[in-house]
């Protein structure tokens, strides 16, 4: 039953994750004046619904992070040696547009060093760190992402100013 459950809840947020992308990108179009000129009342309530919509695809793409990790939880066999700097990058790189969209500037700092675990659950913890990070933080600031060693223990530190 479980199984059923996580499925139909993995299936309603991809239908969700498509109208909400769709609503934001005419959000854009009109803000941008390709459909004409919007009156400062028109975007301003545009405004509004963005931020509504923008929270609620980030709610979706939190439920889709939730059943990712959920199926490699239950994986445990997957644990190897893993190069944090590749998984940071990786996940910088996917997180950079949503850093720009809000002219954040994303300062990083790697010590590099291996890790021993399952690299799709560290990538999933990291992504969802540095996402909120970047989703709570006030436009134009700064993020600062670092790795580092601190009595005798590895650390991986996620800044923001929001």
């Amino acid at each position: 039953a479980q199984v059923e459950k996580d499925q139909y809840a993995l299936l309603i947020t991809h239908q969700l994750k498509s109208p909400l992308d769709a609503i934001r990108s005419q959000i854009s179009l009109i803000r941008g004046g390709y459909l004409g000129e919007a009156s400062p009342e028109v975007n301003n309530s545009l405004e509004k619904i963005d931020g509504r919509a923008q929270n609620m695809s980030g709610l979706t793409l939190d439920l889709l992070r939730l059943q990712r990790l959920k199926a490699t939880c239950l994986n445990t066999a997957s644990m190897e040696s893993i190069n944090l700097e590749k998984i940071l990058q990786k996940c910088i790189d996917k997180l950079t547009p949503f850093a720009n969209s809000k002219q954040l500037t994303l300062n990083v700092s790697f010590n590099n060093f291996i890790y021993q675990g399952i690299p799709d659950q560290l990538e999933i913890l990291l992504e969802n760190i540095i996402s909120n990070a970047i989703r709570f933080s006030s436009e134009k600031k700064e993020i600062i992402i670092s790795t580092f060693f601190n009595e005798g223990f590895a650390c991986v530190s996620v800044k923001d100013f929001g």
